[in-house]
């Protein structure tokens, strides 16, 4: 039975560090609210916080570990229902795709008991920060000269939570990956237009 971490093209000290530099921004803003606080934001943060514990505690995943990404993909599908940020017909599939697919994964990782599939169930929880480090850089280089101008423009929202996602889903074992992620998004995002059209013809 494998008990050594398993790598791909993933930094510790990168990612760790990015989680670091956002919790400091967190701590010296913690007055500031970006928008209404959703019921499940709550447990949406814990449970992800509980899944970082134990994966870098320990590399083989155990059922705490599945049902902390259960959860924490559940609260995800139900923060970006109503999600107000970047430009929701891309980016709340975006979202969802990352959600189902770390849910499916997280459950083979539970089976198989090997190091690098709970790596590759772990790795698009990241998205998380680079998404802000993402955020952070594109907020530099415009569309205005007002930095937060810049970092709450939809567009740059939407670029980074993309871009966040193919950098974290990049970092799973395999080159199926990220081509199955985009599939994932596609189909998403196709079938959130038909209900969104169906909806609309029935008013």
């Amino acid at each position: 039975m494998e008990t050594a971490r398993f790598y791909t093209n993933d930094s510790d000290l990168l990612i760790l560090g990015l989680y670091g530099v956002f919790l400091g921004y967190q701590l010296c803003n913690k007055t500031r609210s970006y928008r209404p606080r959703h019921p499940a934001l709550f447990w949406h943060v814990l449970a992800g916080l509980i899944e970082l514990v134990l994966y870098y505690r320990n590399p083989q995943c155990g059922r705490g570990a599945v049902i902390a990404c259960w959860v924490h993909s559940f609260t995800s599908l139900a923060l970006v229902k109503g999600l107000p940020n970047g430009y929701p017909p891309h980016t709340r599939p975006v979202y969802q795709a990352g959600s189902l697919m770390r849910s499916a994964l997280v459950v083979h990782a539970y089976i198989t008991q090997t190091a690098m599939d709970y790596h590759s169930s772990i790795m698009p929880l990241h998205g998380f920060v680079y998404t802000r480090a993402l955020i952070f850089l594109l907020g530099t280089m415009g569309p205005t000269r007002s930095f937060v101008k810049n970092v709450n423009s939809p567009f740059v929202y939407a670029q980074s939570v993309l871009g966040a996602a193919l950098i974290s889903v990049s970092h799973c074992r395999g080159s199926w990956p990220v081509p199955a992620y985009l599939v994932l998004v596609h189909g998403l995002g196709k079938l959130s237009l038909r209900v969104q059209e169906k909806y609309q013809s029935c008013r």
